[in-house]
Order: structure tokens, then C-alpha cells, then sequence
């Protein structure tokens, strides 16, 4: 067996539009820019969510069945639960990723994708998206990856976009000595708290089960794809496993 690396042409958004619309003509609802502010129970059992719509208005909707896919840490503020169990949610140690996406007027390097071990070097990856998909898929511009693993207390989580640019830009020029700010078009900020979970030794006797002790709330988080780290296949096949297990349970009684 031998791995192949592909890409969806269009982005992952063409397999996010088609999953909105095969879960709406399944009969389902999609709810964009809504957060949940509370999972509502009643007698030790999941009864709905209480929701925050784009607007600001606020309802609440009854459900028999809640799987929350959230980092561990995020699903205590929303619903009370043992102590036992909270211990176990928010003991998961994360830590965040910051990447910059650029779109450059010329290439880089030659590489697709370039490890970093540099401690000097803020960023621990260079990938180089146009060196696997042409530059003709993005308007003729060569599409730049560059990301980090970093704790909490990184200095450049309150940073704006083009404060860590400008951080950047002299170690891509350690990379290409030809590098010129005058190559950027563009560029996008993302920051995410809890990209990867750190799993510790013995980790499987610590790690929170999907079965929350609430009836009828689940929890698939990344958290749970031990014995593997992360990996968005990894999250889709727990995502299944728990929503076959959650409905066969509730149609049990």
C-alpha cells in the first residue's frame, strides 16, 4: 500500500457545500455563524440547545441526541457534568497553531513541502501549495503555507496579521535569499487554541470517554483518536464510530 497526496480542485469548500446540501436534502438543518451557549439537560438527560444566531437572537431548540465535536476543554462551560469527568476534559493539554497563508507573485522554492528545525526560525513548516496544485488554479499566484505549533503563552497570539509578517519575512528570505516583500500580494492570519492534544504517557487511562455522563450527550473530539495524535481522517472515522454507537444507544432506550 502506498499513500497518495491529492487535493480537492476548488478548495475543501467544495466538499463542505456538498455535505450542507446532502444533510438538507436528508432532511437536516445547517446553522452558520450560530454558537451554542448552553446544553440544555433535565433528570441527568441531554433535552436541547440553547443557541446565538448571526444577529444575536437567541432561542432554544429541543434535541434527544447532542454530540459536540469541540476541544475537551470547551464542553464544561456548557453543560454540568461530574467532576470526575470535568477533570478529565479540561487535564487534556493542547497546543495551538498560527499559520499565515500568502499568495506570492513568484515561487518561493522548488520544495512542497519543507520541514523546519531551526529554532531561530518562527514557523516549523513551509509548504508550498503551487508546488502540488499550478499556480493557474489561484489566479497565477504561488500559494505559501507557513505554520507553528506554539504554547499559550506564545508571544504572538495578541498579534495582528501584519506584525507577524513582519516577523516573517527575513527567515522566508533565509529560505530564498531572492525573497522580496514587493512578491506579496496577500496574505490570511489563522489561529487556532487547540490544534493539537498532547498525549502523554499512559494517556489512554486519562483520556475522556465519548459517552459523556449526561444521557444523550456525546463527545467526538480530537482528543479521543488515541493511539493516533491527530489527523482530520482520524476525526471523521471517530465522528462515525460515536454516531453509530449515540443513535444505536438511543434507539435502545
Amino acid at each position: 500500500f502506498k499513500e497518495k497526496l491529492g487535493y480537492i480542485r476548488g478548495s475543501w469548500g467544495i466538499l463542505i457545500d456538498a455535505l450542507e446540501r446532502r444533510i438538507r436534502e436528508k432532511g437536516g438543518e445547517v446553522h452558520i455563524s450560530t454558537s451554542v451557549t448552553r446544553i440544555l439537560t433535565e433528570g441527568g438527560g441531554v433535552t436541547g440547545l440553547a443557541i446565538e444566531g448571526p444577529e444575536g437572537q437567541r432561542s432554544q431548540h429541543p434535541f434527544d441526541l447532542v454530540i459536540a465535536t469541540i476541544p475537551s476543554f470547551a464542553l464544561p462551560p456548557l453543560v454540568d457534568l461530574p467532576e470526575d469527568y470535568v477533570a478529565r476534559l479540561e487535564g487534556v493539554e493542547y497546543e495551538g497553531a498560527i499559520a499565515v497563508v500568502w499568495a506570492l507573485k513568484r515561487s518561493l522554492s522548488p520544495i512542497y513541502w519543507l520541514n523546519v528545525a531551526d529554532p531561530d526560525i518562527p514557523f516549523l513548516l513551509v509548504l508550498e501549495q503551487t508546488n502540488l496544485v499550478p499556480p493557474s488554479e489561484y489566479g497565477g499566484n504561488h500559494i505559501i503555507y507557513t505554520a507553528d505549533y506554539v504554547t499559550r503563552d506564545d508571544h504572538r497570539w495578541p498579534m495582528e496579521a501584519k506584525d507577524i509578517v513582519r516577523e516573517y519575512v527575513p527567515h522566508l528570505k533565509r529560505i530564498n535569499p531572492d525573497f522580496d516583500e514587493s512578491w506579496i500580494e496577500t496574505y490570511f492570519l489563522h489561529k487556532e487554541p487547540a490544534a493539537q492534544p498532547i498525549m502523554k504517557v499512559n494517556y489512554r487511562e486519562r483520556m475522556p470517554s465519548t459517552r459523556t455522563p449526561v444521557k444523550g450527550l456525546w463527545l467526538a473530539a480530537m482528543s479521543q483518536v488515541y493511539p493516533e495524535d491527530r489527523g482530520t481522517n482520524y476525526s471523521i472515522r471517530l465522528g462515525m464510530q460515536v454516531a453509530r454507537q449515540a443513535v444505536e444507544e438511543m434507539e435502545r432506550g
